[in-house]
C-alpha cells in the first residue's frame, strides 16, 4: 500500500482599497495527522508574494484589477481547525490511478464569503491535469467555514492553499 504525504500551507488575504500592512502566513507540514514542522513568515508591505516563494505566484483574471492585499484580523477557519482540514483533504483525495507517479504542489484558491459559504474555486498553480482535477473536486466538497473578520466585521476572504502531494517511498 502506498502512503500519501500531504504538506499544507494556508494563506488568507482580504482585498481592500486601503494602505498595505504586513501579511503573515503559516506553513505546517503534517504526517499521519501530526504536525511535524511549522514555519511562520511575514511579507513586507509592497513586496511581491513570489519573491518569498515562487510557488505562490497568482495571475489575476484581469491584470488591471489588482488591489492591495491586506491580512484579516481573524482568518477564516475550516470547522475544527487546520488539523481537521488536513484530515478532510487526506481522507477525500483519491490519488490518480495508473502507473504514472503524480506528485507536486497544487495551489488552489477559493473565497470564503461573509456567511461562510465557499465560492470562486480555481487552481492557481497547476501540477498534472489529473491531480489538479482531484484537488478541485475535493476543495468543492469542503463544508462552510467560519468567516474571516476585519475590524470585527465578516468580510469575503480569498484563501490560497498550497498543497504538496507525493507518494512516500
Amino acid at each position: 500500500m502506498r502512503t500519501i504525504l500531504l504538506t499544507l500551507s494556508i494563506l488568507a488575504f482580504v482585498q481592500m482599497a486601503e494602505a498595505q500592512v504586513p501579511a503573515v502566513w503559516v506553513a505546517k507540514k503534517y504526517r499521519n495527522n501530526q504536525v511535524v514542522s511549522e514555519r511562520c513568515d511575514t511579507l513586507k508591505p509592497g513586496a511581491a508574494i513570489e519573491e518569498k516563494n515562487p510557488v505562490r505566484r497568482v495571475h489575476p483574471a484581469d491584470p488591471e484589477e489588482v488591489l492591495p492585499v491586506l491580512i484579516v484580523d481573524r482568518r477564516p477557519e475550516f470547522p475544527g481547525g487546520d488539523a481537521a482540514l488536513l484530515k478532510f483533504l487526506f481522507e477525500n483525495i483519491r490519488y490518480p490511478s495508473g502507473d504514472i507517479c503524480y506528485s507536486g504542489r497544487a495551489v488552489f484558491q477559493f473565497t470564503v464569503q461573509p456567511d461562510g459559504k465557499l465560492s470562486d474555486f480555481c487552481i492557481a498553480r497547476k501540477t498534472f491535469p489529473k491531480l489538479d482535477e482531484e484537488v478541485l473536486r475535493v476543495a468543492r466538497l469542503m463544508p462552510d467555514w467560519t468567516p474571516g473578520e476585519r475590524n470585527g466585521v465578516a468580510v469575503p476572504v480569498r484563501m490560497m492553499i498550497p498543497l504538496r502531494i507525493e507518494l512516500e517511498r
